[in-house]
């Protein structure tokens, strides 16, 4: 009963911040609060308000289609009855606007429909018959600019693949090791400008995800894809938790199969013990973990995998011995509470699997960028950091403060072209 009255404050002080953030023009901060607000919302009731917040932030930003859906996904659960019929109006006006004239008559109807059944004076319900008549006459103008992302296809390597069956680096590159530089990558052959020598996905991500919603938009978990971290205004969120949304029910299904049904479960699992002991005031140790766990899985750990030796094959990140005990403990109380099937000598094995895993990650991994076409100047502006992954071949290049590569993202795929 806590749990699910936390949610609801959660989800109404979202929906709330979501109808500020549109009364101030600021559409994509509301698109992620009202989202936020979905993905907390421990109700139908709370869950329709979300919807219908949401929907009004896209038809206000010029997203009608998505406006559309959500105003239909909110008229489906326990929407209030008094309300109904501005859901059915702005479905008429943004089936209107897309053209789609029979619907859009449709929606009008039952507009007239609902109002006419208001338990209202007769003067008040020829004011709103009226009121919508006008709204639905009028040409609807966005009072916004929807935001569009330009996502390009990752290029092929130059000069073919290295190993038949790893697509992730070029035969114009070779992996070396010796004493003085450890594992690093050496040029085969001559390189010239422009090549793409790496293209690489990655084998642990997520999306930015913050306890501060402060930060708007910036916390890209409410305006991404979760399996493939394509910017989506209408996410739906995983039915079971709210730390994973889908731009579509196929990015649902492949997460699930893929490894969201194990992260989905240890994370409801590790938050059932009221005691989180991560260090980290963001909970990031916790997330990194239980994503390692998931899409490794705890049996590829144990077994020493080769995905998994890829990565314990890194330099792990330096910690003096006070945090490195505290990251030990969280280590234990993650592997305790959400791997219950395993033997006790199991679970003290995979903790220091999962220990190594995560000093290997703060020192190798990287950020997840995003670059945002602006149609009006037919240009792209300032990347934007959505998310962390860890890219095991992409580590083996050093630091360099005159680096003769570029890296670049599509989508979740890290690129690097020689300069």
């Amino acid at each position: 009963m806590e749990a699910a009255a936390d949610r609801q404050k959660e989800c109404e002080a979202s929906r709330k911040r979501g109808s500020a953030f549109l009364r101030d023009g600021l559409h994509l901060e509301a698109v992620a609060a009202f989202t936020r607000s979905l993905a907390l919302a421990p109700t139908a009731a709370s869950r329709g308000l979300a919807y219908a917040g949401r929907s009004a932030v896209l038809e206000a930003a010029g997203h009608f289609r998505q406006a559309a859906d959500d105003a239909r996904r909110a008229l489906g659960l326990d929407y209030p009855d008094l309300l109904k019929y501005k859901l059915h109006l702005r479905m008429a006006v943004c089936r209107k606007t897309l053209g789609q004239h029979p619907e859009a008559e449709e929606s009008l109807r039952q507009v007239t429909e609902l109002i006419q059944g208001c338990q209202l004076p007769e003067e008040k319900k020829g004011r709103l018959l009226e009121e919508a008549a006008d709204e639905f006459r009028a040409v609807a103008v966005s009072k916004g600019q929807g935001l569009c992302v330009r996502y390009l296809d990752a290029p092929e390597l130059s000069h073919g693949w290295r190993e038949e069956g790893d697509k992730r680096l070029s035969s114009a590159v070779e992996v070396k090791k010796d004493e003085k530089f450890g594992r690093h990558l050496l040029a085969a052959r001559d390189i010239n400008t422009g090549d793409v020598l790496l293209v690489e996905t990655p084998l642990i991500a997520f999306l930015l995800e913050a306890e501060n919603f402060d930060k708007g938009h910036k916390e890209a978990l409410w305006t991404h894809c979760s399996h493939c971290y394509e910017m989506c205004l209408n996410l739906e969120p995983c039915p079971d938790c709210p730390w994973a949304l889908y731009c579509s029910d196929e990015c649902r299904k492949g997460a699930w199969s893929g490894y969201h049904q194990l992260e989905c479960r240890m994370r409801r699992k590790y938050d059932l013990l009221k005691a989180p002991c991560d260090p980290d005031s963001s909970g990031s140790w916790t997330r990194i973990m239980i994503k390692a766990l998931s899409t490794l899985t705890p049996a590829a750990c144990l077994e020493n995998s080769p995905r998994v030796a890829e990565i314990l094959s890194l330099l792990p990140d330096v910690y003096d011995d006070e945090k490195l005990e505290r990251i030990r403990k969280l280590a234990k109380t993650i592997c305790a509470a959400c791997c219950e099937e395993l033997s006790a000598e199991q679970r003290e094995q995979l903790a220091k699997v999962c220990e190594r895993i995560l000093l290997v990650f703060q020192r190798n991994s990287y950020t997840i960028d995003e670059s945002h076409f602006v149609p009006s100047i037919d240009a792209f502006r300032s990347r934007e950091v959505i998310g962390r992954a860890m890219y095991p071949t992409v580590a083996l290049m050093n630091h360099s403060c005159d680096a003769n590569t570029t890296r670049v993202y599509h989508l979740g795929t890290q690129v690097c072209r020689v300069d």
